[in-house]
């Protein structure tokens, strides 16, 4: 099928094209015609099959005819480099449609500037839902115009505690507005949510096939975690020069792999919600423009970075969710390029890899590690493109300086030993040497008791949400919580535990310290 079929306007077949987009992806051609109708949808997909368009084309059509006065379309994202990305890309699809007006809002930005842009006469808002709100009770937006509303990545603003924020925003719209989900997984949450707010909507779900592009390469290496971090250095050594982005569990594992690296003079930038708002949009710009090749990101952070393809993802831990896995190899094979997923396993966490080779119905084939022939091909590929790399002309104190060395005494084998010795000592590595580990036990709970409680008005979406901010682990990696008048008790993984302790303690909740 084409977008010539869907029933598209001539200017976003036009916006469409200079895209370079040809086809409709599957969740595109299943979607786009049940919301130009103005069905109601709930659609499951996930990142890198094109879900934004899916949604957003059909909004944009509707406002060719439809642009009177106020918001008519609001697009809720979980996180503001979602939003970003979501805004820009509807940006470029309207671009020959000059009614289109554009705001994204989002916590972390001055207000004043997005009042700014309201009163200019936004008729699509893309936003989060705190900062919306936010607005809301400022008065600062009017969502009675309203008709046409998405929720992008629904199950993520589940899982971060925006269930209440969500239902305080919908009772706000009108509720014969055309409303959309967009969810990578289905839980009972989400379809709970559905019935409420949806009229008889249209349920969309991709084929087994497009939960993982056949265009990528899926592989996993078997280490033990005292070698995780030289493996990983390995792997980038060999894959010098490709954009890379590597994805750990916590924000702790992001910043001390990103400082291993530099250490190792690879050129790596970070990224995880502990990240300030403006430095973050520099830390995407400079990957976009590849200042760096290497990014090491947590799931929810990464979700917001706007490149149309990775040559390769690591997954340095595997994924706590399996929705998570798709996500992140959803980065690379995208834009009809071929791409590869490498996942760094330990020995006790064979079983994960089948859930996953289940879930993407693929088998992902076991590599040996890498030999020392391997990592001296890499060195000698990085070489040979040191020495024809395109340079500027010698200025005349270089080239002084070389004639002198020419008719100096020295050696010109030695020196060129000297700098050869110099280059593989910084690009090379030696074979990682495993030793044979005995079977791991089963993960378990150990409750962790908070000295907060129902005495500080804690919440278990906002104390799960906490816990996400602050650990960097999924709100479902936790089992039972317990709230009771002046503590909170929480079952971690045992697993989990030290590193759950020391990102809480000493952190305040609602102007109350923990002290663990």
């Amino acid at each position: 099928m084409k977008f010539e079929e869907l029933g598209l306007s001539q200017p976003l077949l036009a916006s469409i094209k200079d895209k370079g987009y040809e086809e409709p992806s599957e969740v595109q051609v299943k979607s786009i015609p049940l919301l130009l109708e103005g069905k109601d949808v709930l659609a499951q997909s996930q990142t890198g099959t094109g879900k934004t368009a899916a949604f957003g084309l059909p909004l944009l059509n509707k406002l060719e005819t439809d642009f009177g006065k106020g918001v008519k379309g609001l697009i809720l994202c979980p996180t503001r480099e979602l939003a970003i990305q979501v805004a820009q890309e509807l940006t470029e699809f309207g671009k020959y449609m000059p009614n289109v007006n554009i705001a994204t809002i989002f916590g972390g930005q001055p207000i004043h500037l997005q009042i700014r842009d309201l009163k200019r006469g936004a008729n699509i808002v893309v936003a989060t839902p705190g900062r919306l709100l936010d607005h809301i009770n400022r008065k600062t937006i009017n969502l009675k115009t309203c008709k046409y509303l998405v929720l992008d990545e629904a199950d993520e603003m589940l899982n971060m505690g925006f269930i209440d924020d969500i239902k305080e925003v919908l009772t706000h719209i009108d509720k014969k507005s055309q409303m959309t989900f967009f969810s990578a997984t289905m839980p009972k949450a989400i379809l709970d949510l559905s019935s409420s707010f949806l009229d008889n909507p249209k349920i969309v779900k991709l084929s087994q096939k497009s939960l993982a592009s056949g265009r990528i390469e899926q592989v996993y290496y078997e280490v033990t975690p005292k070698n995780k971090k030289d493996l990983l250095i390995q792997l980038l050594k060999l894959n010098d020069g490709k954009q890379i982005m590597v994805f750990c569990n916590t924000k702790r594992m992001v910043d001390e792999l990103a400082e291993v690296l530099q250490k190792e003079k690879i050129s790596v930038l970070s990224l995880h919600g502990d990240i300030k708002q403006d430095q973050r949009t520099v830390v995407m710009r400079q990957f976009k423009r590849q200042a760096a090749n290497v990014m090491v990101a947590t799931d929810v952070a990464a979700r917001g970075i706007d490149v149309d393809s990775m040559d390769l993802v690591v997954n340095y831990d595997l994924p706590q969710e399996l929705e998570y896995y798709v996500h992140r190899i959803g980065r690379t094979g995208r834009a009809g390029r071929e791409g590869k997923a490498i996942s760094l396993i330990k020995p006790n966490e064979k079983n994960s890899l089948r859930q996953i080779e289940r879930k993407v119905q693929t088998k992902i084939e076991q590599l040996p590690l890498p030999t020392q022939d391997d990592l001296d091909n890499a060195v000698f590929s990085t070489l040979t493109e040191f020495v024809d790399r395109p340079r500027k002309e010698n200025n005349q104190s270089v080239q002084a300086f070389i004639d002198r060395v020419k008719n100096s005494d020295m050696d010109q084998e030695a020196i060129l030993e000297v700098f050869i010795k110099d280059f593989y000592f910084r690009h090379g590595s030696k074979p990682i040497r495993e030793e044979k580990r005995g079977k791991a036990k089963g993960g378990a709970y150990q409750t962790l008791i908070l000295p907060i409680g129902r005495n500080q008005k804690v919440h278990k979406a906002e104390l799960l949400k906490f816990l996400h901010e602050k650990t960097g682990l999924n709100s479902r990696s936790f089992g039972n919580i317990k709230i009771r008048n002046r503590e909170s008790h929480v079952e971690v993984p045992k697993k989990d535990l030290k590193q759950v302790k020391q990102a809480l303690n000493n952190q305040s909740y609602k102007n109350r310290k923990i002290k663990l």
